[in-house]
């Protein structure tokens, strides 16, 4: 099956969208600075997007590789992309291995307040449980 750069380029945003590195096709429209009816254009199939709409795309979200979307070759995503561990909470901030933040949906000091309270209570849970197990191995 033939599949030209306007299905890759839709397989990118869907993928995106579904692991919440994009919240939908407005937030889409607004990154690339393009208009509406372009970018429905382009997702719905009823246009190429131009290379330089998929190289500001690219540029735009790194973890997709480019040479994929103009030529098809090798993976969707790059191979940093690829290996990077992804836990996402339900507040929809995405944490990857090194524990740095890679795609708030909310910037804002109560976001960081909820994160820094819920990592405490962890501490405090894991402190609690440390000394039930000192508690049961000492008997």
């Amino acid at each position: 099956m033939y599949v030209n750069v306007s299905q890759r380029f839709i397989e990118a945003v869907n993928f995106l969208i579904d692991s919440r590195h994009l919240r939908n096709q407005a937030e889409l429209t607004a990154q690339l600075g393009l208009s509406k009816g372009y970018v429905s254009q382009i997702v719905t199939g009823k246009r190429e997007p131009s290379e330089q709409i998929v190289r500001k795309f690219a540029n735009q979200y790194p973890e997709i590789n480019i040479a994929w979307l103009l030529t098809g070759e090798g993976e969707m995503l790059t191979e940093k992309t690829k290996n990077q561990t992804v836990i996402e909470n339900n507040h929809g901030t995405a944490i990857n291995g090194d524990g740095a933040v890679i795609h708030p949906k909310e910037e804002s000091a109560d976001v960081v307040k909820r994160m820094q309270d819920q990592i405490d209570e962890l501490l405090s849970q894991n402190r609690t449980l440390l000394n039930i197990v000192d508690r049961l191995t000492s008997k």
